[in-house]
């Protein structure tokens, strides 16, 4: 929640989000549907790997939650990214693709493809976001997550702070890791 406060104050294009550590009604959830539109998005404070993130689409989804959570609109999404920042630079840029069909979403975790894309071509909109927002809490490894909406606007969803890898031939991500520590020990 903490980093959460601090990348919004810092200006960056994120959804429009709400907490509530209250407990969860239904007059509270009438209030969050006219802020944000329904279909929401509840993500847990706590959990990971998108287990503690739930599309709140009734009354009746939304009163079986439990914990604490951030609630956000939900974006009707074009492209998600996630960019691997390494000391203030861009290390790895790929685009995350749900893994099945009416699944909202896109963690590797919950079986989501990762297609790996050429660093280089990275939009500077996107570039700039996940550079700022790394450095705004002061990381310098962090696994920013980029949402382009249908309109081509660009939102930070989150930022990881020790950021999930994959395990396969086809990820630069241990060798970007690798130089980046090599350089920087």
């Amino acid at each position: 929640l903490v980093s959460f406060a601090k990348l919004y104050s810092e200006g960056l294009p994120m959804p429009k989000s709400y907490f509530t550590s209250g407990e969860l009604s239904e007059n509270l959830y009438k209030k969050l549907s006219l802020k944000l539109g329904s279909p929401f998005v509840a993500k847990d404070l706590i959990k990971q790997r998108g287990l503690g993130v739930f599309l709140i689409d009734s009354k009746e989804t939304f009163l079986k939650l439990k914990g604490k959570f951030i609630f956000q609109t939900m974006l009707e999404k074009k492209h998600e990214y996630r960019v691997l920042i390494l000391g203030g630079r861009v290390g790895v840029f790929e685009e995350k693709i749900s893994g099945s069909t009416g699944e909202f979403r896109n963690n590797v975790a919950l079986g989501a493809k990762e297609i790996f894309l050429d660093k280089g071509k990275i939009s500077k909109k996107i570039e700039d976001i996940c550079i700022k927002a790394s450095a705004v809490l002061k990381l310098d490894i962090a696994g920013a997550e980029v949402v382009e909406d249908v309109a081509g606007k660009y939102y930070l969803l989150e930022v990881n702070r020790g950021p999930g890898l994959t395990y396969s031939e086809n990820s630069p991500e241990f060798k970007e890791i690798a130089e980046y520590l090599e350089k920087n020990a």
